[in-house]
């Protein structure tokens, strides 16, 4: 199984995290809206390429998220 690290930075307009492997190489990017509802991130590979999209919607009893 790959072990990758998460290390989160925060800018105006958005956040943005860097997915690391084990060798601390990026190996994945993830945009997230910083005040849009619902929060969106968007996962893009080491090219620049959108991998994946996450909506995150929660509701008064539970929390969820959808990945695409």
């Amino acid at each position: 199984m790959r072990t990758y690290q998460v290390k989160q930075k925060f800018r105006l307009g958005g956040e943005r995290f860097d997915i690391k492997d084990e060798l601390g190489n990026v190996e994945y990017q993830v945009e997230g809206s910083f005040l849009k509802i619902p929060k969106t991130f968007t996962i893009y590979d080491k090219n620049g390429q959108e991998v994946s999209h996450i909506v995150k919607k929660q509701s008064a009893f539970f929390l969820s998220l959808w990945l695409s």
